[in-house]
């Protein structure tokens, strides 16, 4: 059973990692291991499969044929998918937990996304398990269309922060865009002013600078334009890596000054905020870091803004080391 265990972790890893077919592999050989029977505590197993299934057909439909109606739900004939095996295949995985958890809202609910991405809901939804067309029906006159491609900033990457601002000084809003992969570049977007965005990564002098779980800015130094922090390690095991302090000269070209500044640490830090709690006039740090092993010590940081461009570690002080945070947990263990 350890065995097993084990495969089942490895296959989970796999999905994070966004190899789904690999995944997919791991966990059908774990069912057959487990003779293919569905009982409480094999649900899981089932439900990873089925999700697995799910995410590969993003990955193939959302993501490698992307368009600008892709992933958004309701789906309308647009962001349907063109192949369908992954999907269908979730579709089988649901039935099968439904038959014995009829009451399952998760899979009642992904039951309906995955005919909804095959073109056959809501008629195809077996009609126990069939959502009202009122849970997906648009409320009020708000709409939202995906204008990401046409503005070119429809860059690949894995979840991480984003910041708009007039960097650059001209009165348009910029972004600033972060990836929470370990060798994702930072990006920074020029607002050109008629809707569209050009790629000035370069030129921002942000070449090497990557990775980043989410991003903040603020004018850190008083000077009139907005400075960026760069948060990494969050959600990763043993993940002490540093945060980085981004200086903005009010061209939208940044200067790592995170040493300077004195606010180097290694950390997995979750998130941050800037305030000015004692009211000198400069905006003063709070960090928030994780603590997943109780034998290691990650506790939170209180950065005081000196005024001079440099940092001090107040949290001694004021009390808050021993605050400490842990991170979520997204996959709870099986018993066998």
């Amino acid at each position: 059973m350890e065995r097993i265990y084990l495969q089942f972790r490895y296959a989970d890893q796999l999905v994070n990692a966004g190899q789904n077919e690999m995944a997919t592999m791991e966990l059908l050989d774990v069912v057959q291991q487990i003779n293919d029977t569905l009982y409480d505590q094999s649900k899981l197993i089932y439900e990873l499969l089925a999700l697995t299934y799910m995410r590969l057909g993003e990955q193939q439909n959302c993501i490698n044929t992307h368009r600008a109606e892709s992933c958004i739900v309701p789906l309308t004939a647009e962001g349907q998918y063109s192949m369908k095996s992954g999907p269908e295949s979730a579709i089988k995985i649901y039935k099968r937990i439904l038959a014995k958890y009829p009451d399952d809202a998760q899979s009642i609910w992904l039951l309906n996304l995955a005919y909804m991405a095959i073109g056959q809901w809501p008629d195809g939804v077996p009609a126990r398990f069939r959502l009202p067309d009122e849970v997906f029906r648009k409320r009020g006159n708000i709409h939202f269309d995906n204008v990401a491609i046409t503005a070119g900033v429809d860059a690949r990457g894995i979840s991480g922060g984003v910041c708009s601002e007039d960097f650059d000084g001209d009165g348009n809003i910029d972004l600033f865009v972060t990836s929470y992969g370990l060798r994702d570049q930072a990006r920074f977007y020029h607002n050109n002013g008629d809707g569209t965005f050009t790629d000035r990564t370069r030129e921002a002098n942000l070449t090497g600078i990557v990775s980043g779980l989410n991003t903040l800015h603020a004018d850190y130094d008083n000077d009139g334009d907005r400075d960026v922090l760069i948060l990494r390690g969050g959600w990763l095991a043993g993940g002490t890596h540093p945060n980085s302090l981004l200086r903005n000269d009010g061209k939208g070209v940044f200067t790592d000054v995170t040493i300077e500044a004195g606010l180097l640490t290694f950390h997995p830090t979750q998130a941050a905020d800037w305030a000015d709690y004692d009211g000198d006039g400069y905006l003063d740090l709070y960090v928030a870091n994780e603590t997943s092993d109780p034998s290691m010590s990650h506790p939170n940081e209180f950065w005081h803004n000196n005024g001079n461009g440099t940092f001090t570690n107040v949290a001694g002080a004021l009390h808050f080391q021993s605050r400490r945070n842990k991170p979520p947990e997204k996959f709870p263990g099986i018993l066998f």
